[in-house]
């Protein structure tokens, strides 16, 4: 079988470091007594020992996505990470279902961060002396070790005092990084095979079709959209998935382009990118939802464009 495991672009001059700094996400702060259980009882994910870092979601009760992220326990809360555009729809939806329980939740006040990857030379399957989810608490925020396919480190900065720390002191390891362009920056996230809100998700997306499936905990306990989710695994049908497409030629497909298998059409594209100048890896990357019927490895094509090679995230 085929290894799809995305390997980590080669950069240029063989920097130690590489940063992608973002101001898209935002974070929702939950604390009080009852945080762990609260958030246990309504949400998708299973919440790690503090400190450490879980992926989870919220759902509706017909299992559709009210927004998706990273769950960070810290000895003071729960700081839920996700889009910014779906920051304040999260915190009300939580709100809605606080009845008695003691916790109380906000919007981060401030939340910089900056992703951090190793280089070429860390590919994955090398040992890495964090695990993914692993959390170190700064005093002004926290560094994670990412769950991206290579290895990567998020410093972030939570409502900040006086006396700016710098990423670089956050990062275990330091050194200089160089920050990564938009079109770097969407490269990278095709590659990671990582569903965006507005392009593969929307409040009709289902977890298991949209990249999302380590986002939900099967067959454990209850939460909101619980009943939809395993009734959608264990009927082992999920029509549509999405797919991570892979070109050898330069080509960028617009958003909405057909995917075709064989003669007919399979599925559309939601997001592409082209292969950064000096960088190595596929010369055209694109995330698409695609027929469950297609097999991973197959070879597909766009409408009035190239072949690509279809890829499980």
């Amino acid at each position: 079988m085929e290894d799809s495991t995305p390997q980590f672009p080669e950069f240029p001059g063989g920097e130690p470091l590489f940063s992608v700094r973002t101001g898209s996400r935002g974070i929702v702060v939950v604390t009080g007594n009852d945080r762990i259980a609260f958030l246990t009882r309504i949400m998708s994910g299973d919440l790690p020992e503090a400190p450490g870092a879980a992926r989870t979601a919220l759902l509706g009760p017909r299992g559709n996505l009210v927004a998706a992220g990273i769950a960070t326990v810290t000895s003071e809360a729960v700081l839920l990470e996700c889009e910014r555009i779906r920051e304040e729809a999260l915190a009300a939806a939580l709100d809605r279902y606080r009845i008695a329980d003691d916790v109380e939740i906000s919007l981060a006040e401030r939340g910089d961060f900056e992703v951090v990857c190793t280089d070429a030379a860390a590919l994955p399957g090398r040992p890495e002396p964090d695990p993914q989810g692993r959390v170190v608490e700064t005093g002004v925020g926290f560094v994670r070790r990412d769950f991206r396919p290579w290895p990567a480190k998020t410093a972030v900065h939570v409502g900040l005092r006086t006396g700016r720390v710098s990423f670089q002191d956050l990062i275990a390891g330091g050194g200089e990084s160089r920050e990564a362009s938009p079109e770097q920056q969407e490269y990278l996230r095709i590659l990671a095979g990582e569903p965006r809100w507005g392009a593969e998700l929307d409040e009709r997306s289902l977890p298991l079709q949209s990249g999302l499936s380590a986002h939900v905990r099967l067959g454990r306990g209850c939460y909101i959209g619980q009943e939809y989710v395993a009734r959608q695994a264990h009927r082992g049908r999920i029509p549509r998935l999405l797919r991570r497409l892979e070109f050898d030629e330069e080509f960028v497909p617009r958003a909405e382009s057909v995917v075709l298998f064989g003669t007919g059409p399979a599925g559309r594209v939601t997001s592409a990118a082209g292969r950064p100048t000096g960088w190595r890896g596929p010369a055209g990357l694109a995330l698409a939802v695609v027929s469950a019927d297609v097999p991973a490895g197959a070879s597909v094509r766009i409408l009035r464009g190239p072949t690509a090679r279809l890829v499980e995230i």
